[in-house]
């Protein structure tokens, strides 16, 4: 029995062991290495306010990923959120759908770039990919925010003022997942956020102003309580961004995204799977000057962490 029990656990060691050395790991932004395309649509648990209660209501998750495989490193990855009803009556169903083909119920999209570095401390690798020892940091990230998400709760009342922001303002959006009238008409924010130190970020963000018409964009500093950014433990005011140069290759720069995102996740593309495109939206040095005269700490700490 001993030596059966002996055999049975060598076993295991082994096939741990062989697990465990499939596991890869690359670094920084892992080019020249190959990512996989994932795309994949589920429901997923979540809260919202309903009548002034916080209560469990799913919502529906798409998300798009490039990520080497049998690693931790997701280099690029998207995800798209959209509204469910809790319950849709039977009588409910066809203006359902309709709402979900015209992007009625799309209140959230997301779109980043990570570099894959050992974990530092604070931030813990994901269970599967422990023995690596190694994470994914956000470089970039831009998020874009819809009127549904407030009018459905999922979004804190709090963080917008409405009576200032105006409404849409986008006649396209050059993701087509998303560019949906109903969806490009709500658009309130376009938030861009780019890692300053391992614990600090500049977030800036793009708002139609209500009395103008026109999109304005406003920034302002986080600082987290460790590295894995999870808990803000200081921010800045609201400032408005006077730099022209900046704000236009910005405008550029959200647009960029949505375009290069949409050609290599979407089938029928001619850039479908090529994750060649992707690495199109890394700033180059000549893209990291426009931050030179505002945000300098920005292009430095971007540099530092491409390799």
């Amino acid at each position: 029995m001993k030596t059966i029990l002996t055999i049975i656990f060598f076993l295991f060691s082994t096939i741990a062991v062989l697990g465990n050395e499939k596991l890869k790991k690359c670094d920084g932004f892992c080019e020249g290495e190959e990512l996989e395309i994932t795309v994949a649509a589920y429901p997923q648990p979540s809260y919202r306010v309903i009548d002034g209660k916080r209560k469990k209501s799913p919502k529906w998750m798409i998300a798009r990923v490039a990520q080497q495989p049998d690693s931790p490193c997701i280099i690029f990855d998207s995800f798209i959120e959209r509204a469910i009803p809790r319950k849709v009556k039977k009588k409910d169903f066809d203006k359902y759908m309709e709402d979900f083909r015209t992007g009625n119920e799309i209140f959230q999209t997301m779109y980043s770039i990570n570099s894959c570095i050992p974990c530092p401390a604070g931030k813990k690798p994901d269970k599967k990919y422990k023995k690596t020892g190694y994470c994914v940091l956000p470089m970039i990230t831009l998020f874009v925010m819809y009127k549904t998400g407030w009018d459905k709760g999922y979004f804190p009342p709090e963080t917008a003022d409405f009576s200032i922001l105006g409404i849409g303002g986008r006649d396209t959006n050059f993701d087509i997942l998303n560019n949906l009238p109903n969806a490009n008409d709500k658009v309130v924010f376009e938030i861009l956020t780019f890692p300053t130190s391992l614990k600090d970020e500049l977030e800036i963000a793009r708002y139609k102003d209500k009395s103008t018409g026109k999109l304005d964009w406003i920034y302002h500093f986080n600082t987290y309580k460790t590295a894995a950014r999870n808990q803000i433990r200081k921010q800045t005011e609201w400032q408005y961004v006077n730099d022209t140069n900046l704000t236009n290759y910005l405008n550029s720069y959200v647009e960029k995204t949505q375009k290069i995102y949409s050609s290599v996740f979407n089938k029928g593309s001619e850039n479908y799977k090529k994750t060649s495109k992707l690495y199109e939206l890394i700033p180059t040095d000549n893209d990291l000057k426009n931050f030179n005269q505002s945000f300098k700490k920005v292009a430095t700490y971007h540099v530092q962490n491409r390799q």
